[in-house]
């Protein structure tokens, strides 16, 4: 519980193809829905990686 990655493109226009594509497909991950974000600070190429809590609905994450 609680982990996350951060996955860095080599340009902006593929983080948001990435992105795009990553929400789109709504995996999962130990029976677990995980999100991307695009709220790196320090690098705008990086999709931040995320679990979501069980409790979450996709409203929420959304």
């Amino acid at each position: 519980m609680g982990a996350w990655a951060n996955v860095t493109f080599s340009s902006y226009e593929e983080t948001l193809q990435a992105y795009e594509t990553f929400k789109n497909a709504r995996p999962k991950f130990r029976d677990t829905l995980i999100y991307g974000s695009l709220r790196n600070v320090k690098d705008p190429r990086t999709i931040v990686i995320s679990e979501v809590r069980k409790d979450a609905t996709e409203d929420l994450v959304k």
